[in-house]
């Protein structure tokens, strides 16, 4: 098993026994499948089954040649990251398709995402569900420390492409600040407010370029802050559009790679995390070390 792997392994392990919490995730990754002969019969038919053996399934998005590869939602989060992992090598090894991943390839298409469907379960029950949306404190005080720390974190959860933050903004159903909203595609996490039972929170900001075990890890992350730090910030839920910052006000998403990097202070956040728990706490300070050491190697030099 890859050291990261084994990282969101022991934090998801450490989380459940602690705290009987399961963080179960589910993932939705748009990509553009353009044929390489439009003249000749070709259709995304064998590219779907093949990407159907890997236990996902394919839908066709609205833009031309866009799809999307839906992995159903799971506790294994080693397991989803497999599943993601195996999808790529379908997705290198098409023949017959021209395969494009980056977020905003097309100035006049739609942009691509990966969305991230997270839930929280006790006792396999989605906690998420026991209340209305804006009085149900595991799920706001989740999207919190989520929020709080998604700026701090973007060089993290984002390729080096400046491509990936040209994505930000680029069109009403895409994240422009940090923000969230009940069955609102303009921020950058939304709340369903149907299948009450299956509610869940969308984290809409990373992209198919991302790479998969940092955004699982930076969601384990904010779990934890959720559960151990005390003092958070508090985002209200935007129910217009959150582009209008003239109106809502909002932090923008960082809009370059540079802009990321200069503000990448997610160790920094660890630090605080560590500090909520006693120095006593081996485990626990001993996978927060773990932690830290990895994020520094994604500082600039």
């Amino acid at each position: 098993m890859p050291y990261q792997s084994k990282i969101i392994h022991k934090l998801s392990t450490i989380i459940t026994k602690r705290y009987k919490i399961e963080c179960a995730i589910g993932i939705e990754v748009e990509f553009y499948a353009i044929p390489k002969n439009r003249y000749k019969h070709s259709t995304i038919v064998e590219l779907a089954e093949k990407l159907k053996q890997c236990g996902v399934s394919v839908v066709k998005e609205d833009d031309e040649d866009q799809y999307e590869i839906r992995i159903p939602h799971t506790t294994d989060l080693n397991r989803l990251c497999e599943k993601i992992e195996m999808c790529n090598k379908v997705l290198e090894n098409c023949n017959q398709h021209i395969i494009i991943t980056s977020a905003k390839p097309f100035l006049k298409k739609n942009a691509s995402s990966a969305q991230y469907n997270i839930s929280l379960h006790i006792d396999s029950k989605n906690i998420f569900s026991q209340s209305s949306i804006t009085k149900n404190d595991h799920l706001t005080s989740y999207v919190n420390s989520i929020l709080e720390m998604l700026n701090d974190a973007l060089y993290f959860l984002l390729s080096q492409d400046n491509e990936e933050y040209a994505r930000f903004g680029s069109s009403i159903h895409t994240p422009l600040t940090v923000s969230w909203g009940i069955n609102n595609r303009t921020a950058a996490i939304r709340i369903p407010s149907s299948y009450h039972e299956n509610r869940r929170i969308e984290f809409r900001v990373p992209s198919p370029k991302s790479s998969h075990d940092n955004v699982v890890l930076f969601l384990l992350i904010s779990l934890l802050h959720k559960i151990a730090v005390s003092q958070k910030k508090h985002y209200s839920p935007i129910y217009g559009n959150a582009h209008d910052t003239a109106l809502y006000g909002g932090e923008p998403l960082h809009s370059s790679h540079k802009a990321a990097a200069a503000n990448f202070r997610l160790p920094e956040r660890i630090i605080l995390i560590s500090n909520a728990f006693e120095r006593s706490d081996y485990e626990m300070q001993n996978i927060l070390s773990e932690i830290h050491a990895l994020l520094l190697q994604h500082k600039i030099p």
